[in-house]
């Protein structure tokens, strides 16, 4: 069992990108887009990628996005998920052969645990403590000499809409909501001239994303530490 660690995305080797694409088709948040525009526009100065990339005999078992936190001088060296508050979900990416990963995690917890000088911290937030992999992870950082603390992260609430009408999304709202949007809308319609309009892409993204940032300027928010990041998020 070989890990090997590459500092960009570009680097990786084809049979871990397309473990990569896999792992994008299931969730946008382990899409190789979206790990880049973390990267690109939402990383603290002095931080840099580490993707961690497990192969037998070069047969690609699994990968997982991490990312060196820069020391600072007291909590010594930090490796962390290549995740931030933007992030709804993460996880290790592995190859269906690869089962429960766990000769895939005790790996990469056996390099961690080998590097020098030694690595003081490993934190992976937004992970699904429901998985198989969560424990499997969590068990092979603890035989390799890791002391392991899990903690509640945040909590995610939606409502499934898959073949849901606007109008039947709508009904299923409480009367009160339903009545304080009629209510603005009209106030909204009596006092502006409104007009909505929808960008799909290209030509009129330039627009659309300027008209965010005007909107956003304007509003009771306070700047975004990272403004590149919506965007690109667009973009993308």
């Amino acid at each position: 069992m070989r890990v090997r660690v590459y500092d960009n995305l570009d680097s990786l080797p084809p049979a871990f990108l397309a473990l990569l694409g896999e792992a994008g088709r299931r969730s946008f948040y382990l899409s190789r887009p979206w790990f880049a525009n973390l990267a690109e526009t939402a990383t603290e100065p002095g931080a840099t990628l580490r993707i961690h990339a497990i192969d037998n005999d070069g047969d690609a078992l699994g990968l997982i996005v991490l990312r060196a936190e820069p020391d600072d001088g007291r909590t010594g060296r930090r490796i962390v998920s290549h995740t931030n508050y933007f992030s709804m979900l993460f996880a290790p990416i592995l190859a269906e052969k690869a089962g429960d990963g766990a000769i895939v995690f005790d790996a990469l917890a056996r390099s961690l645990a080998e590097e020098k000088p030694r690595i003081e911290l490993v934190r992976l937030g937004t992970m699904d403590p429901t998985t198989p992999a969560f424990g499997s992870l969590a068990a092979s950082f603890r035989s390799n000499g890791f002391i392991v603390q899990t903690f509640f992260h945040f909590g995610n609430w939606y409502e499934k809409t898959d073949g849901l009408s606007f109008d039947d999304f709508m009904v299923r709202r409480p009367s009160a909501l339903r009545n304080t949007i009629r209510r603005k809308g009209k106030k909204l319609a009596s006092k502006h001239s409104v007009a909505y309009n929808l960008f799909t892409g290209e030509p009129d993204l330039d627009r659309g994303i300027a008209a965010y940032r005007a909107v956003y300027a304007k509003s009771w928010k306070e700047p975004e530490h990272f403004g590149r990041f919506t965007e690109g998020l667009i973009r993308i």
